[in-house]
């Protein structure tokens, strides 16, 4: 294996095979196990190989407070980001009922809950109109139980409050991801 400064400062990898006539002048003779640690060093590390082929790796420069931080603050809002998800998705309560039932809240459940809603609302329904939705009771029984058109737009007013909520303190816990000062500070911050 033949390596050119040259070629590596212009841009290229600086590496070319013994029997390729294109290589510089300026090559000297390197080992392939050489070559293929250089070509593979993990980012931000260097090397450099002496006039007798003799290389040499310089470790990457470790993240200063500033990268460490920015890394953190990405962590930490993922994290937050995955379990507001988790929250919505776990589904609320409501009292349309008129009593607290638990209602799911999964991508399908949110479609269904809107559709429902929107047929609610539709001119000329007859007054005693009414809508199955699954939701489960205080002894934790889920039934598809029929809910009137007041009924159900109060649960999907409930399911729109508990959304909401649950932005809500998304975004007020990544503003203190964000403005946090350190990578202990952003840790200490979570859903929880």
């Amino acid at each position: 294996m033949k390596f050119s400064k040259s070629a590596k400062q212009s841009g290229g990898t600086g590496f070319y095979f013994d029997e390729d006539t294109s290589a510089p002048a300026d090559c000297i003779e390197v080992s392939s196990v050489d070559a293929s640690a250089a070509i593979n060093l993990s980012t931000g590390a260097s090397f450099s190989f002496d006039s007798s082929g003799e290389m040499t790796v310089t470790a990457a420069p470790a993240p200063g407070a500033d990268q460490l931080l920015a890394q953190a603050q990405q962590v930490q809002v993922a994290l937050i980001n995955s379990a507001c998800a988790a929250a919505i998705t776990a589904g609320f309560i409501s009292s349309a009922l008129g009593t607290p039932h638990t209602y799911p809240a999964k991508q399908t459940d949110q479609q269904n809950l809107s559709a429902s809603v929107l047929a609610s609302i539709y001119p000329n329904l007859p007054a005693n109109w009414m809508t199955p939705f699954w939701c489960e009771d205080a002894n934790g029984v889920w039934a598809w139980v029929s809910h009137t058109a007041s009924q159900i737009q109060q649960a999907g007013s409930d399911a729109k409050m508990a959304i909401l909520t649950n932005m809500s303190k998304n975004a007020t816990l990544q503003a203190q991801i964000m403005t946090a000062v350190d990578v202990v500070s952003v840790q200490k911050i979570n859903w929880g």
